[in-house]
């Protein structure tokens, strides 16, 4: 049985130049990897992440988008030293019409952030998050994750990373711990956390749906064995969307940080909550233990 305990927020509320429409994040041995729409972060574990990061300083570097007509960075994952993310843009077809472009995945050398490559996946609309186990197979969705197949929407998609491509393999229907295939909704983010277990954070700032917070699924059987709770138990992930706080779900990753030094930060789960601001967005960074996996 796979138990969650809550262990608090670090940084809470935090304002910033790296939070302000923060997306995800991931890690090497060694560093943080924060995605906010148009950059990317590397950050030491040393570092405190309730202090002010600026490019070139204390080891911080910041990486914006080298692609032009993409504008989003989402939720990346690393393996063997290097940086995935996947990024979306638009294109404009008439003078107030535009229309997504192809999502793409974009390849970072994660020791200093010098991009590397970029590949299209034209099987997807959109591309929010990918997902990396050990073996260099990617997962990535549409904005929506369901059994049958429509526009932005779908089961997951599984791929193959070979040299500066991907191989799309098949498409994963999630289910839940009866085996009924789930509607997610507004897909987030994703991180595994072996080979076979799969976190996702689903969520957006308005019109509530019944999926979103986080999902674990064992891959192996596709069904889901945990989601967390909202506002209370020992798997919480309290946020509230709508209103006058406006809080949205992001990336999450998956470290285990109990003996390391990460100032103030201990755990294995660690999951991004955004305030959208007008004023300048505000993250919440939730830390879980996790035993039983």
């Amino acid at each position: 049985m796979v138990q969650h305990t809550y262990l608090g927020n670090l940084p809470d509320e935090r304002q910033d130049d790296w939070t302000d429409e923060c997306q995800g994040v991931t890690h090497d041995g060694n560093h943080w990897f924060i995605t906010q729409k148009g950059a990317v972060w590397r950050v030491p574990i040393g570092k405190d992440l309730r202090d002010h990061l600026q490019d070139g300083v204390d080891g911080v570097r910041r990486r914006t988008i080298p692609l032009a007509g993409y504008d989003h960075f989402g939720d990346p994952d690393v393996q063997g030293g290097t940086l995935y993310i996947p990024l979306e843009g638009k294109r404009r077809v008439f003078p107030f019409v535009t229309v997504d472009r192809v999502p793409r995945i974009a390849a970072f050398r994660a020791s200093d952030l010098q991009f590397l490559w970029s590949t299209p996946i034209p099987k997807q609309q959109k591309a929010g998050w990918c997902a990396i186990n050990s073996k260099g197979i990617l997962l990535s969705s549409n904005s929506r994750v369901t059994p049958r197949i429509a526009k932005r929407e779908g089961p997951l998609f599984r791929y193959r990373i070979v040299a500066t491509t991907l191989t799309f393999l098949d498409r994963v229907v999630l289910r839940d711990e009866e085996g009924t295939p789930v509607v997610l909704d507004s897909m987030q983010g994703g991180t595994f956390a072996d080979d076979h277990h799969l976190y996702i954070s689903c969520g957006y700032y308005e019109d509530p749906h019944p999926s979103w917070g986080l999902h674990l699924f064992d891959m192996r059987t596709q069904r889901r064995i945990v989601r967390s709770t909202n506002g209370s138990g020992s798997f919480n992930y309290e946020f509230h969307p709508g209103g006058d706080t406006d809080e949205e779900p992001e990336g999450l990753t998956y470290w285990n940080l109990d003996g390391r030094n990460a100032p103030g930060i201990k755990g294995q789960l660690h999951a991004i909550l955004l305030d959208n601001d007008a004023n300048g967005d505000d993250v919440y960074f939730k830390h879980y233990r996790v035993q039983g996996l």
